[in-house]
């Protein structure tokens, strides 16, 4: 009994201190939540400042926009200064959803200590929070985009000058004089606190690309690259024509993400006063007695009036020249302050005749464009160069426009034939020979003429020579073609056709064929014949003697 009695007091001993080892835990937590609590809000209390601080700079920043659009002109600027009111106004509204969500956050968390809001309650209270904070970062992010926006539309690179001359080349040269010509004011409208200079430097111009386009790029180098135009600065860009004839394109300026395209009229370079003259159809062929047209185009880059006057040099003294404006005959052409451009044609008279050495043979000559002064060069250097042709490098040093164009004479390839009797007769079963006349009546050398037949039925021929190999100018050469009609051949007329073959430069000769007529008669009947004549003898007898008698009576 006693020892039951022991052991229950130990026991009852030993409770407090286990009670007390069991609350330890219990107090241990009991202190962080005390010190978390703290921690959240003392956190809480300096992000309620910081989202105080905001409002206030978003506030500030409101009314400064108020009265700066008192003093703003232009609807450009009362435009931007809304749109930037209106991103504040957003950035204002969210920060104090913002607030308000974390306000929530933080009263449903005390809530939730005394157990009166579920823990449910405060997680979506804590992402509402989140949510709002996002928010208000995207809306402050939309607030500098509108600054950005505004500072590029206030950003303007733009064409000041443009100007087309001729370089030494053929190709003309493009000058595109560029300026920074940004908005200050207008920038001003989203960077209002900031000084001048600070202005200057945003409104600075990084990485500009420009290209000339008319439809397709017509400019090389395709795209040139600006690396800085600060404001107010310009810049000069020069570009090579791929396309000639433009009075007018297309300039693209790429920068701040955006491209602007400006259409252009190009100036034509006054100091440049020689004309351009150009020919497309530059070499050309013609057979003698013929005509060629060469077209020709003149350009001048000067916007004064002027006249030219129009030369060959080098020109085969044979040949004839006639220079055509809108068709009529002239030797100067003029233009007027709105003309640049003219086209003219360039008639060249063949001969009949030209020494042999002078045809299949490119002659090349020069079309000239002077002015007074270019007319007293082209004297001087015709003094400098005697009785020998001059060169094109003796042209250029001169100044003097020209273009360079080739003529080839070629030779008429003319052939006749004839022969004395076309109409012959003959006894069936005999020949007939006939002599033709060939004629180089052209004005080149003939080759490999040969004679074409066409033989009634049952006839043969041959011809001799077979192949007149060489005919030379005005050269005649005689063929014989012996006819053979078949024994048998019927009484009546026949017909042959005589013609000859021959071709130059691949091209057939015409010749004007010839009708040969042959008239077959039958074969005469000797002993009849005889017979026939004995009787009209003895008829012509007796006749005779009854005539002798009757007189007698």
């Amino acid at each position: 009994m006693n020892t039951e009695h022991a052991s229950i007091t130990r026991r009852a001993r030993r409770f407090p201190v286990l009670l007390l080892l069991g609350l330890l835990p219990v107090f241990s937590l009991r202190a962080q939540d005390t010190s978390g609590d703290a921690a959240a809000t003392a956190n809480l209390t300096e992000q309620q400042a910081k989202l105080d601080e905001r409002q206030q700079e978003l506030s500030r920043l409101e009314s400064s926009l108020r009265q700066q659009s008192d003093s703003l002109k232009t609807a450009e600027e009362k435009q931007s200064n809304l749109t930037l009111r209106q991103a504040v106004l957003d950035a204002r509204s969210t920060l104090v959803a913002w607030r308000r969500a974390a306000e929530t956050y933080t009263l449903n968390r005390k809530l939730a200590e005394k157990g009166i809001v579920s823990p449910n309650e405060v997680d979506k209270s804590r992402e509402s929070a989140e949510t709002a904070e996002l928010a208000y970062k995207g809306a402050l992010l939309a607030l500098d985009k509108a600054r950005l926006d505004i500072l590029k539309e206030a950003a303007v690179i733009s064409v000041v000058e443009a100007r087309v001359y001729r370089t030494e080349g053929v190709r003309k040269a493009v000058d595109i004089k560029l300026a920074n010509l940004s908005n200050v004011g207008k920038a001003q409208v989203a960077y209002h606190e900031e000084s001048e200079d600070q202005l200057r430097e945003r409104l600075g111009v990084p990485d500009i690309r420009v290209s000339l386009r008319d439809g397709a790029i017509i400019a090389e180098p395709y795209v040139q690259r600006i690396a800085f135009l600060g404001l107010g600065e310009e810049t000069v860009l020069t570009y090579s024509l791929l396309q000639g004839d433009l009075e007018e394109l297309d300039v693209d300026i790429t920068y701040f993400g955006k491209q602007v395209t400006e259409r252009v009229f190009l100036r034509k370079d006054s100091d440049n006063d020689i004309p351009m003259i150009n020919s497309l159809n530059f070499d050309q062929t013609g057979q003698l007695g013929e005509t060629i047209i060469y077209d020709l185009v003149l350009e001048r880059l000067a916007e004064t009036e002027k006249t030219y006057h129009l030369s060959v040099l080098n020109f085969p003294p044979e040949l004839k020249v006639k220079f055509k404006d809108a068709g009529k005959s002239v030797s100067a052409v003029k233009f007027a302050q709105d003309v640049t451009r003219k086209p003219i044609q360039m008639e060249v008279i063949i001969p009949e005749e030209m020494p042999l050495d002078k045809l299949d043979t490119p002659i090349p000559f020069q079309v000239l464009v002077l002015d007074d002064k270019g007319r007293d060069t082209l004297l001087e250097i015709k003094r400098a160069h005697s009785d020998d042709l001059v060169d094109e490098a003796a042209l250029k040093a001169g100044g003097i426009a020209h273009e360079r164009l080739v003529f080839t004479p070629k030779g008429v390839g003319e052939c006749e034939l004839s022969s004395a009797n076309l109409y012959n007769e003959i006894t069936a079963g005999d020949t007939l020979a006939i002599k033709f006349k060939v004629k180089n009546i052209g004005t080149v050398p003939l080759r490999n003429i040969r004679m074409k037949l066409e033989l009634p039925a049952d006839w043969e021929a041959n011809t001799e020579p077979e192949v007149i190999r060489m005919l030379e100018l005005a050269q005649e050469e005689t063929i014989t073609i012996d006819l053979f009609p078949t024994p048998d051949l019927g009484v009546g007329d026949y017909t042959v056709r005589v013609d000859a073959e021959c071709s130059f430069e691949g091209q057939k000769i015409a010749i004007d064929d010839k009708i040969v007529r042959i008239h077959v008669e039958s074969k005469a009947n000797v002993i009849g014949g005889v017979i026939l004549l004995v009787i009209l003898l003895g008829a012509l007898l007796g006749i005779a003697v009854f005539l002798v008698r009757l007189a007698r009576r």
